[in-house]
């Protein structure tokens, strides 16, 4: 009877069952209700653009961002170009700000006519790198006009320029957007090469101590992994001009090349002639990418080596993937 008597003291009168219902009624009709307004408002804080009208040497051309135009071989002044884009701002002028995830170009940057940000001082400089390569710039309100607002970028570079989407929205938005791509295209990075060397030294001692050819691979490919790494976010470029190019993509194939001999290895796969090859195409980076510079097809030989590269690792993932399933 008690424990009767306590589960029908839970049930509540009737009427008051009823307002329970209408009230919960009203509150998913107004949840509802203000859904698209809600909707609208987060439309409003962002709005990202995705093409331009790009001007280069008086040539216009409407793109798609991201857009990358590269100087014909062997030009010496730097390549130039200008985008315009519109945005629409619903409702009164406001505090904006302009989040640019990459940016590979000196630049100049106006809002409606005025200026907010100008790294126009010298271009023939390095190009950007890192951080400076990811942008967020506030525009102030007294820039901003209600309806279609103009963003123009003049670009400038040797021997490419590249310019991403871009995002226009509320400062708080644009920043947070920001923060996020610090720790995706820069941060995250480095930190990824200092586990990766530490990593690599272990293993170097190891072999120094076992005398395992195996372990020697892992432990070269994996320092030039960190290092090829470290040298594509650092702040400043170690090396400019050519010597960058191909000591980036010789770098790249090199490391990919060890790690894939210690992948047949580690497989148990005897296979000394892939390895000699495999041996032979890392470290002849440098001499095919220097020579096909010389042919004025260096960008062209860079994807074809690198996909080459490619092609080497699905060999290695075959004999782990082998190796791990049986």
């Amino acid at each position: 009877m008690a424990a009767g008597f306590a589960v029908e003291s839970l049930i509540l009168p009737e009427p008051i069952m009823a307002l329970a219902r209408i009230r919960v009624v009203r509150l998913l009709a107004g949840l509802l209700i203000a859904l698209p307004a809600v909707a609208g408002a987060v439309q409003m804080q962002m709005d990202e653009i995705t093409e331009a009208l790009r001007t280069v040497a008086g040539s216009e051309t409407m793109v798609a961002l991201p857009d990358f135009i590269e100087s014909p071989p062997g030009a010496a002044a730097p390549l130039r170009a200008t985008y315009r884009a519109t945005f629409r701002l619903q409702g009164e002028p406001r505090r904006l700000a302009l989040c640019m995830p990459g940016l590979i170009a000196h630049d100049r940057i106006r809002v409606n006519g005025h200026v907010v940000d100008d790294r126009m001082s010298d271009p023939m400089a390095p190009l950007p790198r890192s951080l400076s390569r990811i942008r967020f710039i506030e525009i102030s309100q007294e820039f901003v006009r209600a309806g279609d607002n103009v963003i123009e970028v003049e670009v400038a570079g040797l021997p490419y320029v590249s310019l991403s989407r871009m995002n226009v929205g509320d400062p708080p938005v644009m920043h947070h957007r920001y923060e996020k791509r610090l720790v995706g295209a820069v941060i995250g990075p480095a930190f990824v090469a200092v586990v990766v060397f530490s990593l690599s030294l272990c293993v170097l001692l190891l072999w120094a101590r076992r005398g395992e050819a195996m372990y020697g691979y892992f432990g070269i490919g994996t320092l030039g992994w960190a290092l090829h790494t470290g040298w594509s976010v650092l702040p400043y470029p170690i090396v400019s001009g050519l010597v960058y190019s191909i000591g980036w993509t010789s770098l790249y194939t090199f490391f990919v090349g060890m790690l894939v001999i210690f992948c047949v290895r580690f497989a148990g796969w005897q296979w000394p002639r892939f390895e000699r090859i495999v041996m032979t195409l890392s470290i002849a980076g440098p001499i095919v990418l220097y020579l096909a510079h010389r042919g004025g097809v260096l960008g062209q030989a860079e994807e074809t080596w690198r996909l080459l590269f490619i092609g080497i690792v699905a060999v290695g993932l075959v004999a782990v993937g082998r190796f791990a399933w049986l």
